[in-house]
């Protein structure tokens, strides 16, 4: 076991000027001593590269800045980029708007050398440009894990997909083995919305990690945001189409006769019906014909076997209930459904 392993802590950057210097900053007062910054830059349009040069002079640890081409935009390339070099024992991403704790590295690492975990992943909260926490959704979900919990391959599927238990999807705020990454060839398959599939192949390959309810992060909410442009705006055609693609991913690699991924089909047919039928539907740049297209694509249900439906009663109802829906009613019908939600969306979301 490495006494004083190596993190990368990497970072993409692109148009935050005004939020990169704290960021970096947070990464720059950590605790823990072996650490190298790796930045990944995006051509951006503001000042967000001589910002992060100039907040890195005082670094007391090495720094690499990869500057992309202009065609190879999106964040998924720039996560791949940092795959191909990072020189770390372990791997950190923070997305350059959000902040981490002081001694988020050194806890992260002291439970992977503790518990030789492929990933640790720990709580963060939302906060508003002023550092203030926010409540995001109305029923105040935290995304805070609520004990310290370590799971093998198993028992971490049946926690995520038969118990429902929550498990971040994104990769920011986890510190992941260099040596798991490779072995297992890890990538990021889309250029937007990428860290989906890398979830789902992350749960898949691992054999052992840790959650903690440790508060380590603060998630950065602005209206600016990539993740807010992409997933609740005016969604393009091209975003809406990836969702699709995420399903069928996990679709076609996901074992029909294997409960837990039954459950994973389940709730990535749940996830995907949502994002198209609830926001790519009320998008202003998608025509009408291509929203039926997108629909009837949303439409399309997993395989179950009669085996799993009762158990999948107790593990998915709501998600099941809506699968059946879809699977019964006509396509015309499930539009009807899908119009009526949209008139009278602001009523529902009040109750």
């Amino acid at each position: 076991m490495l006494i004083n392993p190596k993190v990368t802590v990497a970072i993409p950057v692109y148009n935050v000027e005004a939020y990169v210097a704290k960021c970096l900053t947070s990464v720059i007062n950590q605790d823990y001593d072996n650490i190298e910054i790796l930045i990944v830059y995006d051509v951006s349009d503001d000042n967000s590269l001589q910002v992060t040069i100039d907040t890195l002079v005082s670094s007391k640890f090495p720094f690499r800045i990869i500057k992309k081409n202009e065609v190879d935009k999106g964040i998924g390339k720039s996560r791949n980029i940092i795959l191909d070099n990072l020189t770390g024992d372990y791997l950190f991403f923070v997305d350059s708007d959000d902040s981490i704790d002081s001694h988020t590295i050194s806890l992260l690492v002291t439970e992977a050398k503790l518990n030789s975990a492929d990933i640790v992943a720990a709580s963060h909260r939302f906060v508003n440009e002023q550092g203030r926490e926010i409540q995001v959704f109305k029923n105040n979900e935290k995304f805070q894990y609520d004990k310290k919990q370590i799971f093998d391959n198993s028992s971490f599927k049946k926690y995520v997909y038969v118990q429902n238990g929550y498990f971040s999807v994104y990769s920011w705020n986890k510190l992941y083995s260099t040596i798991f990454l490779k072995d297992n060839n890890l990538r990021y398959v889309h250029d937007v919305v990428e860290d989906a599939v890398f979830s789902f192949l992350e749960i898949r390959h691992l054999t052992k990690i840790v959650l903690l309810p440790d508060i380590t992060l603060d998630y950065l909410t602005r209206n600016t945001s990539i993740t807010n442009a992409i997933m609740y705006k005016d969604m393009s055609f091209e975003i809406a189409k990836i969702y699709i693609s995420i399903r069928d991913f996990e679709y076609s690699i996901n074992d029909p006769e294997i409960f837990e991924d039954v459950c994973s089909n389940i709730g990535v047919f749940h996830f995907c019906y949502t994002m198209i039928v609830r926001d790519s539907y009320k998008s202003k740049k998608i025509t009408k014909q291509d929203k039926l297209e997108l629909c009837r694509k949303a439409f399309d249900t997993p395989y179950i076997k009669w085996k799993s439906f009762f158990p999948l009663l107790l593990a998915k109802k709501k998600s099941l209930i809506l699968l059946l829906m879809i699977k019964m009613f006509p396509f015309k019908l499930n539009m009807m459904i899908v119009n009526l939600y949209h008139r009278y969306s602001k009523y529902l979301r009040s109750l």
